[in-house]
């Protein structure tokens, strides 16, 4: 289905459904990149009732948005889209536009790299372990669950995004929307998170 959260964006259940334990979103996003973290700000809004979170620490908060402002000025712009689709303004150091949760923790997990030379076809390999619980997060805090509450983890995202700036990426994620699980960017760079606390 189009969604109205953002020009050049559609979002569509590829897998699952609201019976079921899992529903796999497919999001395709364009546009610049404050229009990307905007329509992705705006989805889990929509689907987690997320809004950022207040800043722990201001003067810490700041300096983070100063270095990705200067060292990663795509994710600055996408930070920019967060702070537009709440109406606030991305110098406002009491709010963290730096990630986007659409599942209220992070995943622990693992991942391996196969080189081509070891592979009996000659293709590199990517292989992922991602450790979830089947229980909401009601149940994680020994509390029963609330009425139709989705088990933790049970909305991943496989995201496209076609900025006109620079590479399109598909990612897939669980919980922040600005993360990536595992993804690939249009030249072949692959990209697998290893998360163990």
């Amino acid at each position: 289905m189009n969604s109205p959260y953002a020009s050049g964006s559609q979002q569509r259940v590829i897998a699952g459904g609201p019976d079921d334990f899992m529903t796999v979103h497919h999001l395709v996003l364009k546009g610049s990149q404050a229009d990307i973290g905007k329509g992705l700000a705006e989805v889990a809004r929509r689907e987690s009732r997320w809004e950022p979170f207040p800043s722990q620490d201001s003067t810490r908060n700041r300096g983070r948005r100063r270095w990705f402002e200067q060292h990663w000025p795509e994710h600055y712009m996408r930070m920019q889209g967060v702070a537009a689709a709440f109406g606030a303004h991305i110098g406002n150091d009491g709010l963290d536009f730096s990630y986007v949760h659409a599942e209220p923790i992070a995943p622990e997990c693992s991942a391996v790299w196969c080189a081509s030379d070891l592979a009996s076809d000659g293709h590199a390999r990517v292989g992922r372990n991602l450790d979830f619980t089947t229980r909401t997060i009601s149940e994680l805090f020994g509390r029963p669950p609330m009425p139709r509450e989705p088990p933790v983890f049970g909305k991943p995202y496989v995201i496209e995004t076609h900025p006109e700036d620079g590479p399109a990426v598909i990612a897939t994620t669980v919980g922040d929307l600005f993360g990536c699980v595992d993804g690939m960017n249009e030249h072949g760079l692959t990209i697998a998170l290893l998360a163990d606390d």
